[in-house]
């Protein structure tokens, strides 16, 4: 008796404190490491970028979903590649 699979659709995570994403900060640039630091009720999260070519990180406020891409966008966060 064999078994099969079937394949459904991948949600993504729900941010929650703690959580690594990258940023993509403008044209240009690479993506930067990046921690969840709060989550608000208004559907919307801090997150603290760290640039490697600065010694202040980026503190920004974000919406969840607004500020979101699945591809690296300018301006946008998105949970890191699968490696």
């Amino acid at each position: 008796m064999s078994t099969t699979k079937t394949s459904q659709p991948t949600q993504e995570p729900e941010p929650s404190i703690g959580r690594i994403v990258h940023y993509k900060r403008n044209s240009g640039s690479e993506c930067i490491a990046a921690i969840i630091t709060k989550v608000y009720k208004e559907g919307q999260i801090k997150i603290t970028a760290f640039d490697p070519e600065s010694a202040t990180p980026l503190n920004l406020r974000v919406s969840k979903k607004e500020s979101f891409s699945q591809d690296p966008l300018d301006g946008f966060w998105h949970w890191p590649e699968r490696i």
